[in-house]
Parts: C-alpha cells; structure tokens; sequence
C-alpha cells in the first residue's frame, strides 16, 4: 500500500470539523514556524472519511501579506505532510481518527529545510501522544 499522496479526502473541509478543531477539546504543538492544532476522534461519524488522518493547511493573510508567498508556503507545507505522514499514521489504531490543522506562524518566507525538519518534529511529538 503506498501512503505517500495526499488524496482529496484527506483534506479537512467540513465546516463542522474546522469548528471542532479550533474548540476547547483540542489540543496544541508548538514548533516556530508552526503550530498544529488537532484532535482525536474514537470512532468517526459515517458520514465523515475513513481515512485515519484529515489535515488542513492555513498560512494567515496577516503574516504574509502576498499571495504568492502564501500560495507557496502552502503548497511546502502539502508536499512535507505528504511525504511524512507516515509518522502518524502508524501511531493511529483503525477505530481513531485525528483532524490536524497545520498553522504557519513566521512573519517571513522560511526554508524548507527548516520547515521539514520543524513538522517531522511536530509529528513526531503528535505520535507520542497518540501512542500513550
């Protein structure tokens, strides 16, 4: 089974799920130039996706104020999920579910050295959580 793509049904989109996350039941990591806000899920409603991890990306317009940075730092941000989110879902049992919202908090465009090795970090802290 290949895991490295990010499927369409992979994104979190549902309004009701981006409310969920940014309530009080969520948690926070921090690592410059992010922050993750996620949740557990014990057993996911039908009508919501089968796949164990929902991930969702913002890069707020008040830090970086050209689209184009902020197009392209979203776009990093996918591809190191992408290739990384093995990590997590090797900590995920089938019956859970976690809905990650990944933030981007730098004033400036960083380099993707750093930012890979910053959410490998995050998730890495995430799995451990997961996992106790």
């Amino acid at each position: 089974m290949s895991t490295f793509g990010l499927k369409k049904k992979e994104i979190l989109k549902r309004e009701k799920d981006i409310k969920a996350l940014f309530s009080l039941h969520s948690f926070t990591e921090k690592s410059f130039p992010f922050v993750i806000r996620y949740r557990m899920i014990a057993s996911p409603s039908s009508n919501s996706s089968s796949e164990p991890s929902l991930v969702g990306f913002t890069v707020p317009k008040k830090k970086i104020r050209k689209a184009v940075d902020r197009i392209r730092i979203k776009r990093q941000m996918r591809e190191i999920f992408r290739l990384n989110k093995e990590i997590l879902i090797k900590a995920i049992s089938p019956e859970q579910q976690v809905h990650l919202m990944i933030i981007y908090i730098s004033p400036k465009r960083e380099n993707y050295s750093l930012m890979e090795s910053k959410l490998i970090k995050l998730l890495n802290r995430i799995q451990n959580i997961i996992e106790k």
